[in-house]
């Protein structure tokens, strides 16, 4: 199965609009020690690049706060983030979305095809040639950096 056809959710039924996109994916959490990210997310959305980053809250390493009732409008008023702010997910584990478990498959990480922590990100190249898989010490910069590098 192609990853433009995984059921995404009522937001983003599925990826299959960003096919000639570089599409940025992230697990986020409120409460981590690395969500300054949230802003920085916004550099990948530079139109040089082409991209489309898609966030995806995850309370599996407990860090997301469950009350927040819309993480859309909690990002963009705590971290003015200007990308895709989607519904709350799991990233692991039985009841992971399928669009993660594609990820961990295509692209395992330390811990093989599980994700680790929050703000593990993915970067997937236009037309699916290859997923890239960033740590969650990762700098946004630095996916920047390899996005300018390797996609144009």
């Amino acid at each position: 199965m192609s990853i433009y056809k995984i059921p995404i959710s009522q937001k983003i039924p599925d990826l299959s609009t960003y096919t000639h996109k570089t599409i940025v994916i992230v697990n986020i959490a409120s409460q981590c020690g690395f969500n300054q990210q949230l802003t920085e997310l916004n550099q990948l959305l530079d139109p040089e690049l082409n991209t489309v980053v898609i966030a995806f809250p995850c309370s599996q390493f407990h860090q997301h706060d469950a009350t927040i009732d819309d993480n859309t409008q909690w990002c963009q008023t705590q971290f003015d983030a200007q990308y895709i702010i989607e519904n709350e997910i799991n990233v692991n584990g039985k009841s992971a979305h399928p669009l993660f478990i594609y990820l961990n498959h295509h692209a395992p990480g330390i811990l093989g095809k599980r994700i680790g922590w929050n703000f593990t990100k993915f970067i997937i190249h236009p037309n699916e040639q290859h997923i890239k898989r960033f740590a969650p010490y990762d700098s946004v910069e630095k996916m920047t950096q390899y996005i300018k590098h390797t996609i144009k």
